[in-house]
Order: structure tokens, then sequence, then C-alpha cells
């Protein structure tokens, strides 16, 4: 199977986007006993959004990996949306928890 280049570096984007994520899960994991109640709170929250991340984003690569020739297919441009409006909501929550 031919990829073209720009299919070749989203999927090596996602996956280096999927294993950050999947790092920092677990580091959010390991330290949440020793946080606060309301900090315990903001890292749940988090992890839910970071898992809902990995999962769109490995649906995306999935997708990408069938239809490599077609970057911009309404399916393809769906996952990444998904994957955005979840990465700006980790980030507003993580914000606004700053903030506190």
């Amino acid at each position: 199977m031919i990829y073209s280049r720009s299919s070749q570096y989203a999927i090596r984007a996602m996956t280096h986007l999927t294993a950050h994520a999947n790092g920092s899960l677990c580091r959010l994991e390991t330290i949440r006993g020793q946080l606060a109640p309301e900090q315990q709170t903001v890292v749940d929250e988090t992890a839910r959004m970071a898992k809902e991340m990995a999962t769109f984003t490995q649906d995306a690569i999935v997708f990408l990996n069938g239809h490599h020739d077609n970057l911009w297919n309404p399916s393809y441009r769906t996952y990444l949306n998904d994957l955005y409006k979840e990465a700006k909501s980790v980030n507003q929550t993580v914000s606004r928890s700053r903030e506190s």
C-alpha cells in the first residue's frame, strides 16, 4: 500500500499524540491520590476526556489507513473535529482549575 506524504505525516502525528496522551494519563493517575479532592475532580474529568481523545485518534488512524488517499473525506474530518473539540475541552478544564 502506498501512502501519500500527507497521510504518512498525519498517521505519525496522531500516533505521537496518542502516545503522549497515554503517558500523560498514566502520570495523572499515578499522582491522583496525592492531590486535594478538587484537584482529583479535575484529574478525573481530564482523564475521561483524554480517553475520548485517544478513541477519536485511534478511529482517525484506522480510517486513514483504509482511506489514505483522501484526507478530506467527511468521515475523517469528523474524527479530526471531534478530536479538536475534546482537546479544547481538556484545555478549558485545566485552565479553569488553575484559576481556582
